[in-house]
């Protein structure tokens, strides 16, 4: 009892510190071994103890690389203590362990070539997900064979190595038995097999331990490395390990010293390149792990050939391939020496058990590998791994199947090399040319010309764009137009509308066009930047026609229709291109339609005043111009608080609007036409409006007839639009004097000419009459 004790004391301690869970877990089967003959009633505590150990480790640990037979050790263990310990173990506890046995029982399978073996173990793996516990478990393992489709001998012989054969059976047979989820995993673990790598190869290394230094089974590890230029003072190469006990530092920094002279010698000798030291850090993918040996002196070398070069920028660099591993001890000269026959063994057995194809080691010990090879063989036929031997590195990087020479382009080469160089380079002509492209683009738009005084006092048009000059004449910016404008169509006017202190711009234009004209009202920044555009007039109908939308600006204003307001306000007079209508509008300081009046008639460009004549804190809009329904010269006045509707009419079809209200306008006058107006056959219009604002009088001049010179009349009318004379001009009276002598008027046509006044009529909202007055259906 007291030996059983300590035995299992020690096995503990050994547990302990243990390297890795495959270590632990073979600790713990040799103690189940070699107390298994004892009575059941000393062994039981020990064994329930680790019997739990024993399942948390192996539901979980990754044995890749072990042998099958091992894997069905544990796998018979496992039963071995579910049976004895029934009622402590979890049944789930013992399906997790049995599924991750089986599956990398499977993995070895498939790495050693045994197709049928890998794929039993697969299909047991799956019954067993479907088994119910824990009634079902009672019989142990299945060791039956199970029947598949297939030729599985064929299907060896064509492949070329294990990796190929597997994928092929992994497209025949992985998705027709439900067995799509391990098969990608098997090939996950087997891609790290695969490809090629500059900074990474596969070795096998025995492990040291112990006082004695007592070799363990060889594993298979991933040799990594990184290397930079160094600036040492020794002028020699340095190296670093990230993992390595203190008491054999010393011996490996030499062996790897002399490994890095060994790959300077060879580019030296067989490329001519003298390359400057550098520092190179090693590490292994497994960092508990100890080693004491000279063998990893080749991989070292030949990691080292190619890190330099990449470190150094050099043209090439050599890749390896990961379905080798590498194993050997390197002179100063680069030749491959012979290793220890017991280690050489060890190494052979762990790259057996894996999914390498490749072993490299030195040619001096290719016999006895043979023979531990052959040995393997006769366990496991199926299994494809070649013996590659070398008396020197360079045979190693002239083997084509385990080393690649890789060419960078000339071009990524200069960018690596000269990069900043290059980089400076290019950015200086690419600052130049942004330079140039700058000055161009700068000289072609003017608003970009800083230096200039920057506000514009004149816009000239020129074909389809817009000038701005300065008070220098230089030019500030061009506006792109729709198309060009009539050059005697352009209006501009220079005015702060929202009262920020900066004047807008407004330019106006009638279009050039094949067909009937149109316009735009323009609103600019004196940066030339577009705030707002209108333009005039829409379709409209009358009982008997109907107005195509093209109309002309005769004219635009800019005011503050309302002293208590610091904006102003846009009032646009649009008359359509066959002569009448004409349309009115307000538009706000942003360009937004305030208010529209039509008038069936045509407006005067000059006829236009804007004027507070009833003193109220609002300016009137005074135009005039002719009516066409009634024939006679007219003149009405608009309140900006109200712009609505159409002018009043005779009743006549042909000038009545539809769908427009009655119109909204203040007062609307008809000026009588002459005798003589009426013997030629005119029809008379008003052309100025002029205001006298001492005598507060408003001079409203008319067109009656025209020969060689025009013939007025003047009307004068107080701001109630209360007639306070009528006179006709000299040329008139001349005119209309030599046409009553020649009997062409008769004799009254001289003396109306001052009693006109008599006959002005006046809409008063709902009909015509011979007196002032305003309308009577406005309520303001």
């Amino acid at each position: 009892m007291i030996n059983l004790e300590n035995l299992y004391n020690q096995t503990l301690s050994s547990l302990s510190i243990a390297a890795d869970e495959q270590e632990r877990v073979r600790l713990i089967i040799e103690f189940l071994r070699s107390t298994r003959d004892l009575p059941e009633d000393l062994t039981h505590s020990f064994h329930l103890q680790l019997a739990g150990l024993f399942f948390f480790l192996t539901s979980s640990f990754q044995p890749d690389g072990l042998p099958p037979e091992e894997l069905k050790d544990y796998l018979e263990t496992c039963w071995l203590l579910y049976r004895r310990f029934k009622d402590k173990i979890q049944p789930n506890q013992l399906k997790e362990t049995l599924s991750n046995l089986l599956f990398y029982l499977a993995l070895s399978h498939f790495y050693l070539g045994e197709l049928e073996d890998g794929l039993g173990a697969l299909l047991q793996k799956q019954k067993l997900a479907g088994e119910a516990f824990p009634d079902r478990l009672d019989n142990g393992p299945d060791r039956t064979r199970p029947e598949f489709p297939g030729d599985f001998q064929e299907l060896k012989n064509q492949g070329s190595s294990n990796w190929l054969i597997f994928q092929e059976l992994a497209k025949k047979i992985g998705r027709e038995n439900g067995l799509a989820l391990d098969f990608d995993l098997i090939q996950e673990k087997w891609k790290r097999f695969s490809g090629w790598s500059s900074d990474s190869l596969f070795c096998p290394l025995v492990e040291r331990r112990g006082l004695l230094q007592a070799g363990q089974p060889a594993r298979l590890l991933l040799l990594e490395s990184r290397c930079r230029r160094t600036g040492a003072a020794e002028g020699h190469n340095l190296v670093r390990f990230s993992t390595l006990p203190v008491h054999h530092q010393e011996k490996t920094y030499l062996m790897a010293t002399d490994a890095l002279e060994a790959a300077d010698y060879l580019l030296k000798t067989e490329y001519g390149l003298s390359l400057p030291p550098c520092t190179l850090l090693f590490s292994f993918s497994e960092k508990n792990f100890i080693y004491s040996g000279e063998s990893l002196s080749l991989p070292l070398a030949t990691l080292s050939l190619s890190q330099k070069l990449i470190a150094s920028q050099r043209r090439f660099y050599f890749a390896y391939s990961r379905e080798a591993a590498f194993t050997g001890k390197v002179d100063l000269n680069g030749e491959v020496q012979r290793i220890s026959p017991e280690a050489l063994e060890e190494k052979v057995r762990a790259v057996f058990y894996s999914g390498l194809r490749y072993l490299v080691i030195p040619a001096q010990n290719l016999k006895e590998a043979r023979s531990f090879l052959f040995n393997l063989l006769a366990k496991h036929p199926w299994r494809r791994l070649e013996l590659i031997g070398v008396d020197n590195i360079r045979e190693i990087i002239a083997d084509s199947r385990i080393c690649q020479k890789i060419k960078i382009p000339l071009i990524a080469h200069l960018a690596r090399t000269r990069g900043p160089l290059i980089r400076r380079s290019v950015l200086a002509v690419l600052g130049l040319a942004v330079m140039i492209t700058a000055l161009v683009i700068i000289n072609k738009n003017p608003s970009f010309h800083f230096w200039k005084i920057r506000h514009p006092v004149i816009i000239e048009l020129h074909d389809s764009r817009l000038f701005a000059r300065n008070p220098e004449e230089q030019l500030l910016w061009t506006f792109p137009l729709k198309r060009p404008f009539r050059p005697d169509s352009l209006q501009q006017k220079f005015v702060d509308l929202d009262g920020d202190g900066e004047d807008e711009i407004l330019v106006s234009g009638d279009y050039l066009s094949e067909e009937k004209l149109s316009a735009e009202l323009f609103c600019l920044k004196k940066s030339g930047k577009l705030l707002w555009s209108y333009q005039p007039g829409r379709k409209i109908k009358t009982l008997t026609d109907e107005f195509s939308n093209h109309y002309t600006i005769k004219k635009f204003e800019a005011a503050n229709f309302s002293r208590t307001s610091p904006e102003k306000s846009v009032l646009v007079i649009g008359n359509h291109v066959t002569w009448y209508p004409t349309q009115i509008a307000l538009l706000d300081a942003r360009g937004q339609l305030l208010g529209e009046y039509w008038h069936t008639g045509h407006l005067g460009q000059a006829a236009l005043l804007i004027e507070d004549l009833d003193e109220d804190g609002w300016q009137e809009i005074i135009t005039g111009g002719t009516n066409n329904d009634f024939q006679q010269a007219c003149l009405l006045v608009l309140d900006p608080r109200n712009i609505s509707g159409s002018s009043p009419g005779s009743g006549n079809p042909d000038f009545r609007f539809r769908d427009l209200p009655e119109g909204t306008q203040e007062y609307y006058l008809l000026l009588p036409r002459t005798t003589i107006n009426q013997a030629m056959n005119l029809r008379n219009y008003i052309v100025t409006i002029q205001l006298f604002r001492e005598e507060k009088i408003l001079e409203i001049t008319t067109h009656e007839f025209s020969k060689e010179v025009s013939c007025r009349m003047m009307y004068n009318f107080d701001y109630q639009m209360n007639p306070l004379l009528s006179r006709p001009t000299d040329i008139l009276t001349e005119a209309v004097k030599e046409l009553v002598m020649s009997r062409v008027l008769p004799p009254h046509a001289e003396t109306e000419l001052r009693s006109l006044k008599e006959r002005i009529r006046y809409w008063d909202g709902q009909a015509w009459v011979n007196y002032p007055s305003r309308n009577k259906k406005l309520d303001f």
